[in-house]
């Protein structure tokens, strides 16, 4: 991972506290302790961005699939407590294939051993949601 070099202003009070964690061996430098502590914000803001995401039971994307599966590419989806992002699915619509957010390691997954309900994306904007709420729609009629 390529790094970059920054200057901060810490006020007196954070700089001795960041020290007193140092000798402690806590943190091995200021640039350990700062960059743990944005890790730890950036894992935190994730799980509570969870919050925003919507449930769909996998009968329903097993039909959706079957429409238009490119629908999910590009989606992250939560799977056994782990967020993970379709980044294909294969011709016949029978396997995702998705990427690890954290390991960027990929795998194809069997749609048919999904969880019973999904948790999709809906950050930013609800496309997907009214994409599914749209072709759910239709498969009801």
């Amino acid at each position: 991972m390529n790094k970059m070099k920054l200057s901060i202003t810490l006020d007196k009070e954070t700089i001795e506290w960041l020290n007193s964690e140092i000798k402690t061996k806590r943190f091995a430098s200021m640039s350990h302790a700062i960059d743990y502590a944005l890790n730890e914000l950036i894992i935190k803001d994730k799980s509570k961005s969870w919050n925003n995401m919507i449930k769909i039971p996998k009968d329903e994307i097993l039909r959706i699939v079957e429409i238009n599966p490119a629908i999910f590419i590009g989606k992250e989806i939560m799977l056994e407590n782990n967020s993970v992002k379709i980044i294909d699915v294969n011709l016949k619509c029978t396997h995702f294939n998705i990427q690890n957010i954290t390991t960027k390691s990929t795998e194809w997954i069997n749609i048919n051993e999904l969880p019973d309900e999904i948790i999709f994306d809906s950050f930013g904007s609800n496309n997907l949601y009214i994409t599914i709420k749209t072709l759910m729609d239709i498969i009801k009629r």
